[in-house]
C-alpha cells in the first residue's frame, strides 16, 4: 500500500516523429497525488488533470512553446516516488502515456514556466514499479 507520492516529472516526445522535446517539472498537488496513487492501486486513470507550476525544460534552445488555449498530443514518461506506508521505502513509478496538453498561458520569450497546464484525453500504456531502486528518502 502506497501512501504518499513526491518528485515527479514528464519527460515528453512528439507523438509523430517521437523526438524527444523536454522534461516537465510540476508541483504535486494533493490532487495530483491521489490521481497518482489511485492509478498505482487500482489502475485507474483520469481522463483529464491539471497540474500547477510547470517548469518545461526543453532539450532544443530552438523549442518553441506551442500557443497556449490549444490541445497538442504528446506523449510521454510519467515519473515519480511513491512512498510505501508501511515500510517508508520510496519507489520509483514510470508511466508511459499518450497525451493532449493545452498551457492556460503564453510564457515570456524564453521561458517556461506555466501556472496551469492541463493533461486530457489520457491514454495509459504501461506502468512500471521499480521496486529494485526503492530506497529511503530520509536518511
Amino acid at each position: 500500500m502506497f501512501d504518499r507520492a513526491a518528485q515527479p516529472y514528464i519527460e515528453i516526445y512528439d507523438s509523430i516523429t517521437d523526438e524527444y522535446l523536454g522534461r516537465a517539472v510540476f508541483r504535486i498537488t494533493r490532487e495530483t497525488e491521489n490521481v497518482i496513487l489511485n492509478y498505482v492501486h487500482n489502475e485507474k486513470h483520469p481522463k483529464r488533470i491539471i497540474l500547477q507550476d510547470v517548469y518545461f525544460y526543453p532539450a532544443s534552445p530552438d523549442f518553441t512553446a506551442p500557443l497556449p488555449f490549444q490541445k497538442h498530443s504528446y506523449k510521454g514518461f510519467f515519473n515519480v516516488m511513491i512512498r510505501d506506508k508501511y515500510f517508508q521505502l520510496w519507489t520509483p513509478v514510470e508511466i508511459r502515456s499518450r497525451f493532449n496538453i493545452m498551457e492556460r498561458t503564453r510564457p515570456a520569450k524564453g521561458q517556461y514556466y506555466f501556472p496551469s497546464v492541463e493533461f486530457s484525453d489520457i491514454g495509459i500504456e504501461g506502468m512500471r514499479v521499480l521496486t529494485e531502486n526503492a530506497h529511503n528518502l530520509n536518511k
